[in-house]
């Protein structure tokens, strides 16, 4: 709550002017966050390139929220603080983008771009380890928000491709 009214320049006590409690500021915060994946989503929908190239900027796009709106702080992870109907329209939020994500390595697979993988599984991995990156990051450290996105982005791009002239994924 500190860091918060410093950034916001107000005392902590003025922050319960515009807020009821600790609670609705993690749901907002959350809401914030999940309007910006869903408008990358909407965003990348829209574009008329290959699903692999689709898939890459909403990773990318996806990293940047995580550590711009979040902050490289683990509140994506804190939905177990936030009341019942409030954790519902996140969660309803989360399964959205999910789906959307879900939908794009479907794409992948079909045109033969990516392996014959679980999309449902292989959508919870990305998510997860992008949503975990406040559990480690820190602001200011050796790489920066662009080059995470890059780096989360090739990393899952590489994994998800099938390979020239070599193995396939087996299940």
């Amino acid at each position: 709550m500190r860091d918060i009214a410093r950034e916001l320049r107000l005392t902590r006590g003025s922050l319960y002017y515009y807020f009821r409690d600790k609670e609705e500021i993690l749901a907002l915060c959350h809401v914030v966050a999940l309007e910006g994946v869903l408008k990358a989503l909407e965003r990348v929908r829209a574009m008329t390139s290959l699903p692999d190239e689709k898939l890459r900027r909403l990773v990318i796009e996806h990293v940047l929220i995580q550590v711009d709106k979040f902050h490289g702080t683990a509140l994506a992870l804190e939905l177990d603080a936030l009341r019942p109907a409030s954790r519902a329209v996140v969660v309803a939020g989360r399964d959205r983008y999910e789906r959307g994500m879900r939908a794009l390595i479907e794409d992948g697979v079909r045109a033969g771009l990516f392996q014959p993988i679980d999309p449902k599984l292989t959508t919870f991995a990305i998510v997860g380890a992008i949503n975990w990156i406040g559990r480690w990051y820190r602001p200011g450290g050796s790489a920066s928000a662009a080059a995470l996105g890059e780096h989360f982005a090739t990393l899952f791009l590489d994994a998800l491709r099938v390979p020239r002239g070599g193995r396939e994924f087996v299940r």
